[in-house]
């Protein structure tokens, strides 16, 4: 089992609606009210998403800072 760390940008607008980012990992967005559910949400998005990329793509990932 391999474990990775990504950086996660989450902002909140006035109307307290956080949005959630992968940058440079992932192009989808997260919106909602639930900090907590969107980061459910974003983790299973990228267990569904980074078993499909190659090798090369995984090795990006890994080098995360």
């Amino acid at each position: 089992m391999i474990t990775m760390t990504l950086p996660v940008m989450v902002s909140v607008d006035p109307r307290d609606l956080y949005k959630i980012h992968f940058p440079g990992y992932s192009e989808q967005w997260f919106r909602g009210v639930s900090l907590s559910e969107l980061l459910d949400d974003a983790a299973l998005h990228l267990m569904e998403t980074i078993p499909k990329q190659s090798f090369e793509e995984i090795s990006r990932f890994r080098l995360c800072p």
